[in-house]
């Protein structure tokens, strides 16, 4: 190749670079260092640079490893989700390779020049559409989707672009039509495909945030129909303040001191039970709080609650509502399974303090906890449906590159998270 083909074929796949990196930081978090950022960009640029045929396993091997490397080692994400998402990527950008190389084939580009260039032209236009179609269905993922959805889209597709692979090896140094054309249309099928996986994704993820957003509907909703019960049992209650007073009354002037106080501490109960508690000035956590308050008291829980949070957060009110849930949901069923309602206790504290958001849960408990690589597994007959409260709470703190530590021994369980917290944007 003349000077001038490596010069041109070094700006396209410099450009094709640029598309496959904004790809990965669609999908995932890159440490916010230059020297990571300029060390990932060149690596992704040796895996751009391969020349890949239809078949071609030892540069697929090649171009594997690369992307790999550059997922585990220069992106924070959790390391699952980084082998999940540089699996998928890498198989778009090998499959683009391939495809690029049979077109150039069919269209019977002979000038060894000009073929590179070509392949690189058609290589990047490819990934750029890729990017403009995945782009806005990356943030979803990026967002919502647990570990083990991810697991089982990069199995699939994994498992798919190998079999594509054998199944095309022999055909790697025949570059007849009908072979181009062939190959050619399995390669598009699985890029093809692959896109409508990650459109599959944005529907399990809208399904998800649906999810979220009808838990902190119901929340509010609960709050509003707990507030008009209490205006409810106001409004009796100072109906029959008349009725209350004639009672004691009654027991002071049969100098019953002793039943005046009863009564009059009946009363009080019934004023205080109706009053609704505040815990804090954000609405979301009060609704929630308010709300699983009461389960406290019927299931003769001891909760000690110490909130002082604003109204504004740096993290979103969803994200807020399923850690405030998830914790004290998993808190109360541990808590119900002490027989003895002496040892059932919870504390909940969380503050803003000095730029961070600092959340502590700890509850009493007697089950025994099952962990399998750092995940927790429920006890509970539809493991289906349960046990992925704790996976949900680690993927909203990762979310804001928070950190989260989880203790636990025989008779205790508590989760501290920190987060960090700016301070909210000033009004114009």
């Amino acid at each position: 190749m003349n000077v001038f083909g490596i010069i041109i074929t070094t700006i396209i796949t410099i450009i094709e670079t640029a598309i496959m990196y904004r790809l990965f930081n669609a999908f995932l978090t890159i440490k916010k260092t230059k020297p990571f950022s300029i060390l990932s960009f060149i690596a992704l640029f040796s895996a751009c640079m391969l020349p890949i045929l239809s078949g071609d396993i030892d540069n697929i091997i090649y171009s594997f490893v690369i992307c790999l490397i550059v997922g585990v080692t220069f992106f924070k994400d959790m390391m699952i989700k980084r082998i999940c998402a540089v699996f998928m990527l890498c198989t778009i950008l090998v499959s683009t390779k391939m495809l690029s190389a049979r077109i150039c084939y069919l269209l019977l580009i002979k000038n060894f020049d000009f073929q590179f260039i070509s392949q690189a032209l058609i290589r990047s236009l490819i990934i750029l559409l890729v990017y403009l179609v995945l782009n806005k269905v990356a943030i979803w993922s990026k967002e919502i989707l647990s570990n083990k959805i991810w697991m089982f889209i990069s199995i699939m597709s994994l498992s798919t672009f190998t079999a594509i692979v054998i199944s095309i090896v022999p055909f790697i140094f025949k570059t007849e039509t009908h072979y181009n054309i062939i190959i050619i249309i399995i390669m598009t099928l699985y890029i093809l495909g692959t896109i409508a996986t990650f459109y599959v994704i944005k529907e399990i993820a809208q399904g998800e945030r649906s999810q979220f957003l009808n838990t902190q509907l119901l929340m509010e909703m609960q709050h509003y129909n707990d507030m008009e019960e209490n205006q409810n049992m106001t409004r009796k209650v100072l109906h029959d303040m008349k009725n209350h007073l004639g009672v004691i009354s009654s027991f002071l002037y049969d100098k019953d001191i002793i039943g005046a106080q009863s009564y009059l501490n009946n009363v009080s109960e019934t004023i205080e039970s109706i009053k609704l508690k505040t815990f804090c000035q954000n609405k979301i956590v009060n609704s929630i709080l308010n709300n699983k308050y009461k389960c406290f008291t019927n299931l003769n829980i001891k909760a000690t609650i110490n909130i002082c949070l604003p109204n504004y957060t740096s993290i979103s009110e969803t994200d807020l509502c399923s850690i405030f849930s998830n914790t004290i949901d998993n808190a109360i069923e541990a808590c119900k399974k002490i027989q003895d309602n002496n040892h059932r206790y919870i504390n909940i504290k969380s503050t803003v303090d000095k730029g961070y958001f600092v959340y502590t849960i700890e509850n009493s408990k007697v089950n025994q906890l099952t962990v399998n690589n750092d995940n927790f597994l429920t006890d509970k007959k539809n493991l289906f449906m349960h046990g992925y409260g704790i996976n949900i709470i680690k993927s909203i703190v990762n979310k804001y590159n928070g950190n989260i530590d989880i203790q636990y021994n025989e008779n205790k369980f508590s989760i501290i998270i920190i987060i960090k917290n700016p301070s909210p944007p000033k009004a114009p």
